[in-house]
């Protein structure tokens, strides 16, 4: 279709590549959450009821792929797993389905645009065919047809984006209140009541703790729970009986003559000579540990293919074998830490089944599934203990409230009545903390970010008590307004527009979020299998 286009040889690069990512503001969700059933061989899901096929799906999820391979390069492995790209591809399916439900149509002279504009394929700031078809060819593994096909959809959902905030808008006014919130500083004073202190006073009996219980069951409902066995193969086992010769650590420095001199000069300036090839040695060490640990992987896949248990395994060519007991996904793993690539595989592996090789910072790890447990809401005898917890808590959240409530009120009762507020503090035995001037930048020693405590104030509020508690995570605060420096109205004329257009993109990611959040439950997504790992 742009046959033409390839054969231009001489472009100039006018604006910036379409984006690459282009809706990072949207929640995205894990796969697991939504995953509905498997077995259904040919089908990756169903979107607005359509059938999603596996080939549908790994089109699309090439496309995702390959734009974050541009955006991030060769720091893509070290960001992957937090761009969760199987949502994405997800979100991206959804997204294409509402362009056509919309009719948004692309011409090839955007798409042609785009290409010519995007700063990858420039060379001496000027369109390079040879770039281009360089980079489709080995690194993206794209005809130009493809990638073109790709761009055209990134450029429907950038104008389906487009139409869907267009009509959003900041006023000065807004401009005007955000500036005030975060360069207005306040001096403070306030009266810390904690929960905490509350705790030794409670007392319970049998019969309030079933009724609290009873109340709210689904406070104390258990996650999913899953329980593997596992094989690791730790890097250090295999680090301890390397060596690296001179000459490797050598031919290294030869490879990678700029990238090591930059690190000297600007990541690490100061350091040695002698120091950099100790780094470089131990890096070499870690790769031949890696490649060593893949080597037994490929001979350990052999006997799992021949499904021989991984304990004997583990016997076999000497390894560690664990079972982990149930953990939900929001567990560290049961010798093992935090992992997410671990869980997200257990979790969605049917019992009995074997996961390939998963790598993770420290090792590499086989896991089978040995029981999965469905959310519920356990018995009152087998919660009791956070049960207890939970009632005391909530007990002493209610009390210390109620004491700061009275607090204040007897305070501001005592100013009405031209009183000394001390007398009450002394017979309280309680003293006012005090601040110095903060923004809403700042922190409040014992309380927390100062934005929270400032955004809790009375919208109209100028010198003296807030006239309501305000609840933070650390407890219940009587806050006094000591002193206020306002926001500078210079200095509002020179930020104005920078903080115009700070405020309009808040403003168009909450709007986007509202309205995929409502996009994506129209879509009833069910997602029938991930992907391999």
């Amino acid at each position: 279709m742009l046959d033409v286009f390839r054969k231009k040889k001489n472009i100039k690069i006018i604006m910036f590549f379409i984006a690459i990512i282009i809706i990072p503001a949207f929640v995205l969700w894990g796969v697991g959450s939504v995953l509905k059933s498997q077995g259904k061989d040919s089908l990756a899901g169903l979107v607005f009821s359509k059938k999603i096929s596996k080939d549908d799906f790994a089109k699309q999820y090439h496309a995702v792929h390959n734009q974050a391979q541009l955006l991030y390069g060769e720091n893509l492995n070290k960001v992957k797993k937090l761009l969760n790209l199987e949502g994405q591809t997800w979100q991206r399916i959804i997204l294409l389905e509402e362009v056509k439900q919309k009719k948004i149509k692309i011409s090839d002279t955007e798409v042609i645009t785009a290409i010519q504009t995007a700063p990858v394929f420039q060379k001496n700031n000027t369109f390079s065919r040879d770039s281009y078809e360089t980079m489709l060819k080995y690194y993206l593994g794209l005809s130009p047809q493809q990638y073109e096909a790709q761009v055209r959809d990134n450029l429907k959902i950038k104008a389906l984006i487009e139409k869907v905030t267009e009509n959003v808008k900041v006023a000065e006014a807004e401009t005007w209140e955000k500036f005030k919130s975060e360069k207005s500083s306040f001096k403070l004073s306030y009266i810390l009541v904690k929960p905490a202190e509350f705790l030794k006073n409670i007392s319970y009996t049998e019969e309030e703790l079933v009724a609290f219980y009873n109340e709210s069951r689904e406070r104390f409902k258990k996650p999913e729970q899953v329980n593997i066995e596992y094989l690791s193969i730790l890097f250090k086992d295999f680090a301890t009986e390397i060596t690296v010769l001179e000459e490797e650590i050598d031919n290294y420095f030869r490879e990678h003559e700029e990238e090591l001199k930059e690190m000297q000069s600007e990541e690490e300036p100061g350091l040695s000579d002698e120091d950099l090839r100790v780094k470089v040695s131990d890096y070499l060490i870690q790769v031949k540990a890696r490649d060593e640990a893949q080597e037994l992987i490929w001979q350990i896949e052999d006997d799992i293919a021949s499904e021989i248990s991984l304990s004997r395994i583990a016997e076999k060519f000497n390894l560690s074998f664990n079972e982990t007991g149930l953990f939900s996904p929001w567990d560290p793993i049961p010798g093992i830490g935090w992992a997410y690539k671990i869980t997200e595989q257990a979790f969605s592996l049917d019992p009995g089944e074997l996961s390939s090789a998963i790598e993770i910072k420290n090792g590499l790890y086989i896991i089978k599934s040995i029981e999965k447990r469905a959310p519920y809401i356990p018995e009152f005898g087998e919660t009791k203990e956070e049960v207890l917890k939970e009632y005391k808590t909530s007990k002493a959240n209610g009390l210390a409230k109620r004491e700061a409530e009275e607090l204040l009120s007897s305070i501001i009762l005592a100013l009405n009545n031209e009183e000394d507020i001390q007398k009450i503090l002394d017979v309280n035995d309680l003293a006012f903390v005090k601040t110095d001037f903060i923004t809403s930048a700042g922190y409040i020693k014992g309380i927390g970010n100062a934005s929270d405590i400032l955004a809790s104030l009375d919208s109209n509020q100028s010198k003296g008590f807030n006239p309501k508690v305000i609840t933070s995570q650390a407890g219940y605060i009587i806050l006094r307004i000591d002193d206020i420096r306002e926001a500078a109205e210079e200095e509002f004329k020179e930020q104005k527009e920078k903080l115009q257009e700070e405020l309009l993109i808040e403003k168009k990611n909450t709007v986007l979020n509202n309205w995929f959040a409502q996009l994506r439950e129209e879509a009833d997504l069910e997602v029938y299998f991930t992907l391999p790992k």
